[in-house]
Formats: C-alpha cells, sequence, structure tokens
C-alpha cells in the first residue's frame, strides 16, 4: 500500500486531493457522490493527510443552474463536515479559475469558499472548514490579498498550492 510505504518512510502528507464532484443531476447521485468522498476522506487519514483538498464540481449535465449547484456544494461540505472531525482532517474547498466554473468548480473565488466556510461552521474555535489557496487559479482576483488576509484571521487557510 501506497500510504504504509510513504508514512515508513517518514515522510508526511500535507494535502490530499481526490475529492468527487458534489453537484449531481439526482438525489440519488449526489448521495453516491457524498459517500465516495466519504470513503476518500478515510483515504486521506491513511495517508495521514491534515487536509482534503475539494475540488467541488461545477454544473450538473445539461444544468444552467449556478446558484443550485452552489447550494449542493454548500449542503455537500455540511454534509461531509462531521466525518472529517471524526477523521481529523479539515476540508479544503479549492477554488479554481471562473472558467472552470461548469464543469469543476462552481466556487470561483476566495470570497465565496470562505463565506460557504462560516455558513456551515460558524464561530468554530478549530476551524475545520477552510480553504486552499491556489495561486494558480486565483492571482486574477481583485481582492485576493484582502481574501487571504481575511482567511488568515479566521484561521480557514488550511491548504495551498
Amino acid at each position: 500500500m501506497v500510504a504504509r510505504r510513504i508514512l515508513d518512510a517518514g515522510l508526511g502528507v500535507s494535502s490530499f486531493c481526490r475529492s468527487t464532484y458534489l453537484p449531481a443531476e439526482s438525489a440519488e447521485q449526489f448521495e453516491r457522490n457524498l459517500e465516495d468522498n466519504r470513503r476518500a476522506m478515510e483515504q486521506a487519514f491513511d495517508f495521514g493527510a491534515m487536509s482534503f483538498v475539494m475540488v467541488v464540481g461545477g454544473l450538473p449535465a445539461g444544468s444552467k443552474d449556478l446558484a443550485g449547484a452552489r447550494q449542493q456544494v454548500e449542503d455537500g461540505c455540511a454534509a461531509l463536515l462531521d466525518h472529517a472531525r471524526s477523521l481529523d482532517l479539515s476540508l479544503a474547498l479549492e477554488p479554481l479559475h471562473p472558467m472552470y466554473a461548469a464543469d469543476r468548480s462552481c466556487l470561483s473565488t476566495l470570497e465565496q469558499a470562505i463565506d460557504l466556510c462560516a455558513r456551515i461552521e460558524p464561530d468554530a474555535a478549530t476551524p475545520r472548514a477552510g480553504v486552499c489557496v491556489d495561486v494558480y487559479h486565483c492571482w486574477w482576483d481583485p481582492g485576493v490579498l484582502e481574501q487571504i488576509a481575511r482567511a488568515g484571521r479566521a484561521r480557514r487557510i488550511v491548504g495551498s498550492t
């Protein structure tokens, strides 16, 4: 097993990115996506990762409902948060450049991701819902520096690339 080899070599894993997209065409598919994310979180735990990086997904096939996709992402992250806590993992939401909004991530800005974290985990002394700051995807955002500072003050930066 790869995880055992990494740990036996004395290496650490800061984050693990293998999330399944959350938005789905049906309630049944949404539940399957949640379950697949739970299994991936368990893999992250096996690797000793501190955070589970989530590329959350875009619009379900045939949909043009961006607000609906974002609501599914919020509902999904809220549903996964207790499992993350049970594994001592942080959820690291990674917003992607807006050109990926339709197919890879309906979260396009750090502000959107931080706001989502605050809604699903308000007033957390030790937050488990946070963001992964990927400079490749957020360099363009005119508010990026302000949002990085905001996330830092709220202790919501749980990954970076």
